[in-house]
């Protein structure tokens, strides 16, 4: 029988430490938890933060309109207004 290494008896994670969607380094990340830890659901609203997050920069950044980057990044306009009143 073969003999077993103490970190054989470890739980196995998937993590990968090179970072993820949200961070290229698992060690200078800014998220409070790891999103291989959390549910699809709370991933999901992680996307949807980060994408309207970049969406609001950039309208900043080149001063659109609503309108504008409603065109632009394919939104309704009361979806850039609502972000913006969110953000």
């Amino acid at each position: 029988m073969e003999r077993q290494t103490p970190d054989h008896y470890l739980p196995t994670f998937n993590k990968n430490e090179d970072g993820c969607e949200f961070s290229t380094s698992c060690f200078t990340c800014s998220l409070p938890e790891c999103v291989w830890d959390l549910p699809n659901g709370e991933i999901n609203r992680l996307r949807t933060e980060l994408k309207h997050q970049n969406i609001l920069k950039t309208i900043q950044a080149e001063g659109l309109t609503a309108e504008e980057a409603a065109v632009r990044f394919g939104l309704n306009i009361r979806t850039i207004r609502r972000m913006q009143g969110n953000a």
